[in-house]
C-alpha cells in the first residue's frame, strides 16, 4: 500500500479478500491508512496484527 507504486488500501484489502489467509500483517504502507485495512477486515475470520513497521 505504498503508492504510486503499489496497491490502494481498498485494493490491499480485496487481495487479502480474495486469499483469506489466516493471518495478516499490514506493511508497505507509509503514508497510507493502514488503521482502514484493519477494520475493513473486522468480522472476517482473520488475525489482522498491526505492528509499527515504520517507526521514527
Amino acid at each position: 500500500m505504498n503508492l504510486p507504486f503499489t496497491m490502494t488500501p481498498q485494493a490491499a484489502v480485496d487481495a487479502v479478500r480474495a486469499s483469506h489467509p489466516a493471518v495478516v500483517y499490514p506493511d508497505h504502507y507509509r503514508g497510507q491508512d493502514a488503521a482502514f485495512v484493519a477494520k475493513t477486515l473486522e468480522g472476517a475470520g482473520m488475525d489482522v496484527r498491526m505492528r509499527d513497521w515504520h517507526a521514527k
